[in-house]
C-alpha cells in the first residue's frame, strides 16, 4: 500500500494517477507553448523569439513555484521533457503558421483557448506538487495559481504587454476557484 495525499491507495492507483498527471502536464505544456508561439507571431518576433516565449511560458510558472517552495533543482532541470515538448510544439506551430491556410495569430480565440487549457492543467499540477512537498492547503492553492499564471505573465512582459492576469482577465480567479 502507498499513501498519496493522506489516503491509502493501491500501487496500481498510484501508477494510474501518475499517468494522468503526466498526460495533464503534457497537454498543459503544449497549450502554453502554443500560446507562446502565437504571442511571438502577434508581436512580430522571429523563430528564436517564438522558441524563447514558448519555452518560458511552458516552464516559467513551475520554475517560480519550485523556487518558492524550495524544490531544487527545479523540475525541468531534473527531467527535461517539458523543454523538449515545448520545442517540438514550436516547430509544429511555426510550420502551421506558415501554411497557406494558417491560423491568424491575431485571432484571440486560439490564443485564449491555448492559454485557458494551459492554466487549467498547471493550476491542478502546481497545487498537487505543492501539496506533495508538504505545504499547507492554503499555500498549495496559491502555488497552483503561481504555476498556472507565472509563465503567461513572463510571456506578456517579454512581448511588452501588460500581463493579461492583471487587466480584468478572470484567469487567476478561475485558477483559485479550480
Amino acid at each position: 500500500m502507498c499513501t498519496l495525499y493522506s489516503r491509502t491507495v493501491l500501487p496500481t492507483q498510484v501508477a494510474t494517477n501518475e499517468g494522468v498527471f503526466l498526460l495533464v502536464a503534457i497537454i498543459g505544456t503544449i497549450a502554453f507553448a502554443t500560446s507562446g508561439v502565437l504571442a511571438a507571431a502577434e508581436a512580430g518576433l522571429d523563430w528564436l523569439g517564438a522558441t524563447v516565449l514558448a519555452v518560458v511560458v511552458s516552464i516559467g510558472g513551475g520554475t517560480l513555484r519550485d523556487i518558492l517552495i524550495g524544490n531544487f533543482p527545479v523540475t525541468w532541470v531534473r527531467d527535461e521533457w517539458p523543454v523538449v515538448v515545448a520545442l517540438c510544439t514550436v516547430v509544429v506551430g511555426l510550420v502551421v503558421l506558415r501554411l497557406p491556410v494558417h491560423i491568424d495569430p491575431r485571432n484571440q480565440l486560439w490564443y485564449l483557448m491555448s492559454d485557458a487549457i494551459g492554466l487549467g492543467a498547471f493550476v491542478v499540477l502546481g497545487t498537487s506538487i505543492a501539496l506533495e512537498s508538504g505545504t499547507s492547503s492554503f499555500i498549495a492553492v496559491f502555488m497552483g495559481v503561481v504555476t498556472g499564471v507565472g509563465g503567461g505573465v513572463i510571456r506578456d512582459l517579454f512581448t511588452g504587454r501588460t500581463p493579461m492576469v492583471f487587466v480584468g482577465q478572470v484567469y487567476a480567479v478561475a485558477g483559485l476557484l479550480g
